[in-house]
């Protein structure tokens, strides 16, 4: 998940490349840190944006960004895996 370039907007200046690996770990700390202090709502918001601050893509990454923030609601709400077919989450785990 390194993103080997940088990244550059009219509007936005990502982290350099090189800071990617510890800012996901930074996130995932904090994730941590406020698992049971925070509601699922703002923890999957947390989720959201700071993998797209983090890690933004020319084509975008929003659909990693989302996938992530799902897993997460799914794991704070205890409710994984959902009822029915299997959820992207799962299946992302399995391959």
């Amino acid at each position: 998940m390194v993103r080997q370039c940088g990244f550059h907007s009219r509007s936005y200046e990502p982290p350099q490349h090189y800071r990617v690996p510890e800012l996901v770990n930074e996130m995932i700390n904090d994730l941590n840190r406020y698992w049971d202090s925070i509601d699922v709502v703002t923890l999957g918001a947390y989720t959201l944006w700071r993998l797209r601050w983090i890690h933004p893509f020319i084509s975008g990454n929003g659909r990693t960004a989302r996938v992530l923030c799902y897993y997460i609601i799914c794991l704070k709400l205890e409710c994984f895996p959902p009822k029915g077919r299997k959820p992207a989450p799962i299946l992302i785990r399995e391959n």
